[in-house]
């Protein structure tokens, strides 16, 4: 798979995804995990974000990351199993 140019930043998370990890039972290292994982990143449904999926624990999984180029960071909006 070809990644984008952006995929080596680092990576800052949002209260957002702060407050799903919680409620999904996930943490840092696991979003790291799916991300060095993933099957493919598709363009997400507003600009400028991206969908990335992966698997975690047996499950489908996506990750919604929105590429800061002014900072050179991949911001992690949410992140969620499928089915």
């Amino acid at each position: 798979m070809d990644q984008p140019q952006w995929w080596e930043w680092d990576l800052e998370f949002t209260p957002h995804i702060r407050k799903r990890m919680v409620q999904r039972n996930f943490n840092d290292i696991a979003v790291r995990e799916m991300l060095d994982t993933c099957r493919q990143i598709l363009p997400g449904s507003e600009p400028n974000r991206w969908t990335v999926e992966s698997t975690y624990r047996g499950s489908e999984w996506h990750i919604i990351v929105e590429p800061d180029p002014t900072s050179e960071t991949i911001v992690i909006i949410t992140a969620y199993p499928i089915g």
